[in-house]
């Protein structure tokens, strides 16, 4: 993926993706509690729990941002950026 690229999936994740996945806080919770359970202290550290919750949270876009960031790139980026994500979410 060249600059151009990565730079567009930033900006679109800043401006449209984070601020529509805070209103959606509590399913996002939800989510991650039927994925974790008890292991939701440690997500973060657990890369395949990671992976599960993010390919989830991607149905939760709308269709259009879903057109702009397809699945892989969306768990890719979040991956890439798992810390912030999870901060911006609140899960820690």
């Amino acid at each position: 993926m060249n600059a151009a690229a990565k730079d567009l999936i930033k900006k679109t994740f800043d401006e449209k993706i984070l601020p529509y996945l805070a209103k959606k806080e509590p399913e996002i919770k939800a989510i991650v509690q039927e994925k974790a359970g008890d292991a939701v202290k440690s997500i973060a550290s657990n890369d395949a729990l990671c992976t599960s919750v993010f390919e989830k949270v991607h149905e939760l876009l709308p269709a259009p941002l879903k057109l702009v960031v397809n699945k892989d790139t969306f768990v890719k980026y979040c991956m890439d950026n798992k810390l912030t994500v999870l901060n911006a979410l609140h899960i820690k």
